[in-house]
């Protein structure tokens, strides 16, 4: 009698309608976060944004037009994504949007250096990194590739195989690596759910070393980085650097923070890479757990909605988007206290970076377009 009550009430029509079906809690976790990396960017723009492009509000208003984008994009994908992702009835369609990606990451490589490294392509206001987007193509590829595998518990087809190889090869050619290792070991993950024997996973893992211990042991550079990450108190002087300042921040902020201007310059990137140390050193340690908390309970939540998914593909979906979401997040957390040295993950919401924060914002969206189409499915109302 509960559950007809709480269908009744939520037969309204339009965009409140598909609302009020989607999982609240999280969307208001997700709406939260925004608002802080919004405030956080503005807090520390006269520090950095002056500092750096002479402008004292440009991080703030480069991240607050990159999270009206991602809002957008998340109820784009929350009222729509599932519809869209259902009506995907032959892998040629997923094969074309891969290869599409495959373009961007190809083409991305002729573009004029950031850094020293080829990894967006400017377009005036956003800069746009193909290596985002093709990670969340490759999610959706990999989950659906899963999903229509008829040996169950076997590895699937090579085809497979050798376009998640090839993907992750491209985005490690624009000389990124904590990016594509997070993406292997979560379509590990997914290959797991999906029912993977044990040994098969292990023969992918050893596979998956072997790509990377290459590309590793290619560059003196990235091995220089590998061992920088791994033992950063080895490299005070270089790899250390970053991770030595963003303890110093940590032991600095207290409960309610203002280390200061003079301090925060020293961290590089302060607002991209080491968000986490940086936002904790402005807010304090009190807004520090209230971030923590709100990341933790996005994952948590988007774990529920991929336990109660109603199809195979969307419960693969599901745990590929909570596992990028939750490892990006640990291991900048994990990167920020100093537990491991420098790598290119920023914080999700938070920290500064148009695709970064969009794509997550796609990812909310569809996790809520899943679990409104449980409930509808419940009471016997979802009409894709």
């Amino acid at each position: 009698m509960q559950n007809n009550k709480v269908c009744a009430a939520k037969e309204t029509k339009g965009f409140v309608g598909r609302l009020l079906w989607m999982d609240l809690w999280l969307l208001a976790a997700v709406i939260v976060l925004l608002f802080c990396g919004v405030w956080f960017n503005l807090s520390i723009a006269e520090i950095l944004g002056n500092w750096r492009y002479g402008d004292p509000l440009y991080f703030a208003t480069h991240q607050l037009a990159h999270a009206v984008i991602g809002v957008v994009s998340m109820c784009l994908a929350a009222c729509y994504g599932r519809a869209a992702l259902a009506a995907i009835k032959e892998p040629r369609q997923l094969w074309n949007a891969l290869m599409y990606a495959w373009v961007l990451l190809i083409a991305v490589l002729f573009m004029p250096a950031v850094c020293g490294v080829n990894i967006s392509i400017d377009l005036v206001f956003f800069k746009f990194r193909p290596a985002v987007f093709a990670g969340l193509i490759l999610l959706v590829f990999v989950g659906y590739q899963l999903a229509r595998d008829k040996r169950p518990g076997m590895l699937s087809p090579l085809s497979t195989i050798a376009a998640v190889v090839v993907t992750l090869a491209l985005i490690i050619m624009e000389s990124y690596l904590a990016l594509p290792l997070l993406l292997g070991l979560v379509i590990l993950l997914m290959y797991r759910k999906a029912g993977l024997q044990l040994k098969c996973v292990a023969a992918l893992v050893a596979a998956m070393g072997v790509m990377f211990m290459t590309a590793i042991c290619s560059s003196p550079y990235r091995l220089a980085r590998l061992f920088g990450m791994l033992f950063p108190a080895d490299y005070p002087a270089t790899y250390g650097y970053d991770n030595m300042i963003a303890r110093k921040l940590f032991a600095e902020a207290g409960f309610w923070g203002g280390v200061s201007a003079d301090e925060l310059k020293r961290l590089p990137d302060a607002n991209m890479d080491y968000a986490l140390a940086a936002f904790t050193a402005v807010h304090g340690y009190v807004m520090f757990f209230v971030v923590t908390v709100l990341l933790a309970s996005v994952v948590v939540r988007g774990i529920r909605i991929a336990k109660a998914a109603s199809t195979q593909f969307e419960a693969l979906l599901a745990w590929g988007i909570v596992g990028m979401l939750g490892g990006q997040t640990f291991l900048h957390i994990i990167k920020c206290l100093g537990f491991v040295g420098y790598n290119s993950l920023g914080l999700p919401f938070i920290g500064y970076g148009g695709s970064d924060l969009i794509v997550a914002c796609i990812m909310i969206g569809v996790l809520l377009g899943i679990s409104a189409g449980q409930k509808q499915e419940c009471c016997g109302l979802y009409n894709p």
